[in-house]
This record gives C-alpha cells, sequence and structure tokens, in this order.
C-alpha cells in the first residue's frame, strides 16, 4: 500500500466522508434540480437498501457485512461490529462508479493498547491526536482509512473502504 501525506490524506478523507452522505440528502431532498430530477425507491429484497435515482446516475445503499477482506484491513481482535454500522453506498455516474463501505466495532481496551497493536500491523498513525488515531492507505482507484477514539468504556474503531474512480469529475450542468 502506499501512503498518502497525512494533510492530503486526511483532506481526502474527510471530504469523501462528508460530501457523499450530504450528497445524498441533497438527492433525496431535490435541492438544485427539476422537480422529476430525483426518484427514491424501496431498497434491495431485504427493504435494508435505498435506490436514489438522479438525472445523471443512481445512488444505492444498503447492509454490508465487514470482514478483514473486505475491509482491506485488519479488525481488532476481540473488537465487536456496532449493530447497524456495516453500510455501503455505491454511487454510479455514466460509466463512473465509486463504492463506499464502513462499519464500526468496539473494544473494551484503550487507546494505546489499540494503537500499538496497529503499529505492529500498519505501522505508525498518519495522525495522533488527544483521545484519537488516524490510519489512512492509499492505491489505486482505492482509499482504506481506519480512525480509532476513545470512547466510554474503551475505544471505538470506525474502517471506511472507497473503491472506484476517486478523481473529481466534471460538473453537472
Amino acid at each position: 500500500m502506499v501512503k498518502v501525506p497525512a494533510r492530503q490524506g486526511m483532506r481526502a478523507l474527510v471530504a469523501c466522508l462528508m460530501v457523499v452522505p450530504l450528497a445524498l440528502l441533497l438527492a433525496v431532498w431535490g435541492c438544485g434540480g427539476s422537480e422529476n430530477a430525483v426518484q427514491v425507491k424501496g431498497g434491495d429484497e431485504a427493504g435494508t437498501g435505498v435506490v436514489v435515482e438522479l438525472e445523471d446516475g443512481k445512488l444505492e445503499t444498503g447492509v454490508f457485512e465487514p470482514t478483514e477482506e473486505n475491509l482491506g484491513l485488519p479488525i481488532y481482535p476481540g473488537a465487536r461490529l456496532v449493530p447497524g454500522s456495516g453500510i455501503t453506498m455505491r454511487r454510479t455516474q455514466g460509466e463512473k462508479v465509486l463504492v463506499s463501505h464502513q462499519a464500526e466495532f468496539l473494544t473494551g481496551d484503550g487507546l494505546a493498547e489499540v494503537v500499538d497493536w496497529y503499529r505492529g500491523k500498519l505501522d505508525h498513525p498518519v495522525r495522533m491526536e488527544t483521545g484519537e488515531a488516524t490510519w489512512i492507505f492509499r492505491e489505486e482507484g482505492v482509499v482504506r482509512s481506519l480512525i480509532a477514539e476513545v470512547t466510554e468504556g474503551g475505544t471505538l474503531l470506525r474502517y471506511g473502504v472507497i473503491v472506484g474512480d476517486l478523481e473529481p469529475g466534471e460538473e453537472s450542468p
């Protein structure tokens, strides 16, 4: 894996993690488009996802079942998946496809112990602050992140994966 410099990586990650949900909200509310620009449909067969038809493509959401393999990151030993935190989003725009997955795990271990364990697996975090450590990895077409933060009674681990066309597209008219 190629590491992104901390400043660039954090900005890119924060932008992706903030812009995608905001875009979903704007799409659902129909801001900036014609009255028929957005159509929201029920989810998958289990009723767990939502499909938003946009003028220029589609946004689909659903349940994500995280594993070390599909996260591309080790899951801390004994950490428990936070119920309902496994989410996937798929955005298509013409030939471009961007897929993001996120999940949260909780451990009773302290942040220092978690950071020490991940240092042995992932190297040093790109960012360390009081109560939080962040790792970001980028390879062609994939960005993976892990944010470990102190929470009541332990450490919350937030995993994120963004796969696909990571280059900004042309602005829609």
